[in-house]
């Protein structure tokens, strides 16, 4: 559907809250020159394309975090340097969605000669042809009218020879457009990005990277703010990192890829606020480190962001900090050889995504070299039992246990695919058993079987990651100790397990009750 709406009336609809921005639209981006050409144009009354906005019912992340009074939605996707200029201009102020880096107020209008031209004392002071656009449009022309006889003889000559051209520059708050709307139930933030984007083709198509973006803000709507003021912190160290930079940090901290579709879209808020406050004292550390004992005082010493990525993932994951002085020297010297190779010129992602695998890689070859013990547990599979030859749904209860145990006790890493005395075999045959035969349907089955026998609370506390070991996947699950007690049923009856040495068990009633105040601090 579509309507008619004049400049005025759109306007109000942004003061007043109506009209919002969706979370995965950039910031204001004109420059003096398309302010300019916009203003020329609707003063001579051009065509200046139609509007498009989003009106949904369904809970939307926007630009500072506003909500419509009634609960729904009008987003703004095609118009939105059109309105910020009319706003700013008859306004004097940005709209509250704004985000950017410059406006401009100061355009003058030339009576005499229908000149649009930005302040140039010059040209302009002392010369009554020219007007503060904004100044006039904020205040109108019967206004300016009616204290005609309070101006000086010049001015007021001049503005009574050009009245006319004066009424059109005010006709432009009268300006109609056209606006298409989007509208139904069905229609989520993926179609409405493949829409903009189609009807944005002339300007610059939204990202990957923007798209989690505005994934991650609708299920975390602080996300953003968060995210922008840990940015500004950063700046004034000198590496001012882009929100893409930052968002493929989250996605690889919380699911072990740098892949921002598939499984991230299906990770719960839960996890990635755990994932963030991971990022964030993990980045610090890296940037100590840059600035103290690389030499590598400012990000634009660097030709990519990128190269930043897998050091940062891998200190998230490690509690911030490298763990030995060997491993920061040879992180030190792989950001300096990537950078001066300029490694991810392209096919920046899959390389990024091969780094961030291959460091990963050493990582569980280490663990399984370690062995079994009180935060590493090995199963063979998830659900096909290797003699039967069949599915087999105690392994599953089997794995189940396993994590009630980490999660009840001080956390720990579960790998799937590996025998119990570190012979990697692999998910394959787990694969087949599944309805989607790879990563993200052993995933899938895998957080639902958490759900139901764990409850959903407990997948917060849960990162699934993959990796390829010797040509076979395994699957690994990070498990923090949770923030409350975790139960699995057996026979109808509920079970508290824990992990003690390399192994799980239920811990009797009497234990139990004495164990739950002291590890959770209650009285």
């Amino acid at each position: 559907m579509h309507e008619v709406r004049a400049v005025h009336d759109l306007l109000n609809q942004i003061k007043h809250g109506e009209i919002l921005l969706p979370e995965f639209q950039r910031g204001y981006v004109w420059n003096r020159d398309q302010v300019r050409g916009l203003m020329q144009s609707l003063y001579r009354k051009h065509p200046t394309g139609h509007l498009l906005i989003w009106r949904t019912y369904k809970p939307a992340a926007v630009r500072d975090g506003a909500k419509p009074p009634d609960g729904h939605s009008l987003l703004l996707l095609d118009g939105q340097q059109r309105l910020t200029t009319l706003y700013v201009l008859f306004k004097g102020e940005a709209p509250r969605f704004y985000e950017g880096e410059s406006l401009f107020f100061d355009l003058y209008f030339n009576v005499q000669t229908e000149e649009f031209r930005f302040w140039q004392k010059s040209r302009m002071e002392n010369n009554p042809a020219w007007i503060g656009v904004h100044e006039f449009l904020n205040e109108g022309l019967d206004a300016l009218l009616e204290r005609l006889d309070k101006l000086d003889v010049d001015v007021r000559e001049v503005i009574q020879d050009n009245l006319s051209r004066l009424s059109r520059l005010n006709q432009i708050g009268g300006y109609t457009y056209t606006v298409d709307q989007v509208s139904g139930e069905d229609v989520g933030v993926d179609e409405v990005v493949e829409i903009f984007n189609r009807v944005n083709s002339a300007g610059t198509p939204l990202t990957s990277a923007d798209l989690a973006l505005a994934h991650v803000c609708s299920i975390w709507p602080e996300a953003r703010e968060e995210m922008r003021a840990f940015q500004t912190q950063m700046a004034a160290a000198g590496f001012d990192m882009e929100f893409s930079f930052l968002v493929r940090c989250l996605a690889g901290v919380a699911t072990g890829s740098v892949v921002v579709e598939g499984s991230f879209t299906r990770t719960p808020a839960d996890a990635l606020k755990v994932a963030w406050r991971q990022i964030r004292p993990a980045f610090e550390h890296l940037v100590s480190v840059l600035r103290h004992e690389a030499f590598i005082g400012n990000v634009n010493d660097l030709p990519s962001h990128n190269v930043l990525i897998p050091a940062t993932i891998y200190l998230a994951r490690r509690g911030g900090c490298f763990p030995t002085d060997t491993i920061k020297r040879r992180f030190i010297r792989w950001i300096n050889i990537a950078a001066l190779w300029a490694r991810y010129s392209g096919a920046a992602f899959t390389k990024l995504q091969q780094d961030v695998s291959g460091i990963d890689e050493q990582t569980v070859r280490r663990l399984i070299s370690g062995g079994e013990n009180e935060t590493v547990e090995f199963k063979s599979s998830l659900r096909w039992d290797i003699l039967k030859g069949e599915v087999n749904k105690a392994l599953e209860k089997v794995i189940v246990k396993t994590l009630a145990g980490f999660l009840n006790g001080r956390g720990g890493t579960l790998l799937i695919g590996v025998e119990d005395a570190g012979t990697v075999i692999g998910i394959a045959a787990d694969y087949d058993t599944l309805r989607k035969k790879d990563r993200d349907g052993f995933e899938l089955h895998f957080r639902e079987l958490v759900a139901r026998d764990l409850g959903e609370s407990a997948s917060a506390f849960l990162t699934v990651t993959f990796h390829e070991i010797d040509g076979k996947d395994i699957c690994q699950v990070t498990i923090e100790p949770s923030d409350h007690e975790i139960y699995t049923e057996d026979r109808n009856v509920a079970v508290f397990y824990l992990r003690t040495g390399n192994a799980t068990r239920p811990l009797p009633v009497d234990e139990a009750v004495k164990y739950i105040p002291h590890r959770w601090g209650r009285t």
